[in-house]
């Protein structure tokens, strides 16, 4: 004890004070404190989670990885202080055993920390693993995989060209767009070699940014501080240093898990949002299902390559708040975006002036051809017998008739049609469970569904339809007086896409068989227009002093009461068709 109080006596320099020995335990009790904590155990992830919480806030799990590297070569004078330093560093952040709960890995070469932060936003807390990997130059692939930080220890006496070739194959060996941060800790002291000496030698600016886009200096020994004594080094430094490296790591990914069909239909939703339905026709539909295939597979693509070092790294299998580990790798997303791109549609070749024909029979003859012909023949989306019901189905369901001049014409939904087809495409991508991906945009999938068509079982002969079906308006129009026109599910007018045919103008009257002008519904409720029609076709059968057309080929005098029998017949039948919409 003599001799130690002598040391600190010698280094606190006091020699006439009648208070020097009080001063002296004092001065010992604090060296002892000092050696203790500077040998002690570091937990990383303390010293940097506040740091990391800040640069990523949304996070649930931090996860950081920083690569250790240093000259193993020891054969100077120097050594025994070079094996200090490197055994001092080394006890700090490697433990050579788990003692604590603080660890979750000990082993030769790695350890990972742990720390819990609380929410200040509410919930859980934070969990902060911070992975402290020794650079194995036998896999360096490993070694860099998910890194976010470098750490290099430059060891005095050993020559700058051993030491700087040992950093540089390591930061080669980082992936390109990594914009990885570097500290150097040093146990020379500032007088010896300065920073930009430092920087000199090692050749630092002949890293590329897109590798290492900034990098510190730190010196472990303090000529003002008693730390330096005996081997030991500054405890506050290499805290300091670790501060620095969380604060200039790359922010983590926030990235959402999604389905690959969820996320088609997003951007399906979207592109068919900003477009005018009724002047879509069957390309029109097929193109913005393609767009929203390339948009996906884009959106996909941008993710993986925002994660250029595999992040998170694969020494850590937590599941729970982070991406599955290789999520990004080319393994994992080439499958899923391979199966997006099988999801095209080619186009719709048919010649459809086929709906310029007055002949309504002949114009649902057609339709059904060329559906079922580019469902089994052009798409190769289904076989006949399936590509069959589901035509029967779109006909009935999403096919409308309209009057032009005095004519009826069928008004195929396209958008509808093909929201069906693009379903059944999309079960491709639903089957696949393993068809999960991860992107960097936060979508609001809640309204991804909006639009979609629910797929019933084809195979079955009974199908539900919330208006009257075409074979329904195709019977009830064989005596609807002109005027009457058909409308879409939303209650609106439902008019020929451009180009197809020409349309009847919304704000036109429409004559009648009669000669009377009748006002053309425009902006009505789906159920109003049907009640509007019903009480105008009613009030005119009743008023009306001139024949129909169907009347006028008869003889007034002696056909009228026949007629008009009929008429009641059939009136009866569109009140029953149309009682299910009172």
């Amino acid at each position: 004890m003599f001799s130690q109080k002598k040391v600190v006596y010698q280094i606190i320099g006091k020699q006439h004070s009648t208070s020097v020995e009080f001063n002296i335990d004092r001065a010992v009790s604090k060296w002892y404190r000092s050696r203790e904590r500077s040998w002690s155990r570091l937990n990383v992830s303390d010293v940097v989670a506040t740091t990391l919480h800040e640069k990523n806030a949304a996070a649930r799990c931090l996860c950081w990885k920083v690569i250790i590297c240093c000259q193993d070569n020891i054969n100077n004078q120097n050594g025994v202080d070079q094996l200090n330093a490197k055994s001092w560093f080394l006890s700090k952040l490697m433990p050579a055993r788990d003692e604590e709960d603080d660890t979750l890995i000990t082993s030769p070469g790695l350890s990972v920390w742990r720390n819990w932060l609380l929410n200040q936003s509410g919930g859980d807390h934070i969990c902060c693993l911070s992975v402290i990997r020794f650079t194995n130059f036998e896999n360096l692939n490993e070694t860099v995989a998910g890194a976010s930080a470098v750490l290099f220890l430059l060891l005095e006496g050993i020559p700058w060209d051993l030491q700087k070739n040992q950093l540089h194959k390591l930061l080669m060996s980082v992936p390109p767009g990594s914009h990885l941060p570097l500290l150097i800790l040093s146990d020379l002291c500032k007088e010896n070699a300065d920073p930009s000496t430092i920087v000199k030698e090692l050749e630092l600016h002949e890293v590329h940014e897109s590798r290492l886009h900034s990098f510190s200096v730190v010196y472990l020994k303090n000529q003002q501080r008693m730390e330096q004594l005996n081997g030991f080094f500054s405890d506050e430094q290499l805290r300091g240093g670790l501060k620095w490296l969380a604060s200039e790591s790359p922010p983590q990914p926030v990235l959402q898990c999604v389905k690959a069909r969820e996320l088609v239909l997003y951007h399906l939703n979207s592109l068919l949002g900003e477009m005018n339905a009724y002047d879509m026709g069957p390309n029109n539909c097929i193109s913005a299902f393609n767009e929203a295939l390339d948009q996906s597979m884009r959106e996909i693509a941008r993710a993986a390559h925002a994660n250029p070092t595999c992040w998170p790294c694969p020494e850590l299998a937590v599941t729970q708040h982070l991406p599955k580990l290789g999520w990004s790798l080319a393994p994992t997303i080439e499958p899923v975006v391979c199966a997006i791109s099988e999801c095209k549609f080619p186009s719709f070749l048919d010649d459809i002036s086929w709906l310029h024909s007055v002949d309504v029979k002949n114009q649902i003859s057609q339709l059904q051809s060329c559906l079922i012909r580019y469902f089994t023949e052009i798409s190769k989306l289904m076989v006949l017998p399936l590509a069959e019901k589901e035509a029967t189905i779109m006909l009935q369901k999403f096919v409308q008739l309209q009057l032009q001049n005095s004519h009826y014409y069928i008004v195929p939904n396209w958008v509808m049609i093909f929201r069906r087809a693009f379903n059944w495409q999309l079960m491709k991508l639903a089957k696949e469970t393993s068809f999960s991906v991860y992107t960097l945009i936060k979508h609001d999938f809640s309204t991804s569904m909006l639009g979609a068509v629910e797929l019933e079982d084809a195979a079955q002969s009974h199908y539900h339809v919330s208006h009257p079906s075409l074979d329904e308006m195709v019977e009830a129009g064989r005596i609807s007086l002109p005027g009457c026109a058909m409308l879409d599910e939303e209650g609106r007018a439902f008019q020929p896409y451009a180009g197809m045919m020409a349309s009847h103008s919304e704000e036109s009257p429409t004559t009648t068989g009669a000669g009377e002008e009748i006002e053309y519904v425009k902006d009505v409720g789906h159920d109003e227009f049907v009640k509007v029609s019903y009480n105008t076709m009613k009030d005119l059968n009743e008023s009306q002093s001139e024949p129909l057309v169907a009347i006028k080929e008869m003889k007034e005098t002696d056909k009228l009461g026949e007629l008009l029998e009929r008429c009641k017949i059939k009136q009866n039948m569109i009140d029953k068709n149309l009682s299910i919409y009172f």
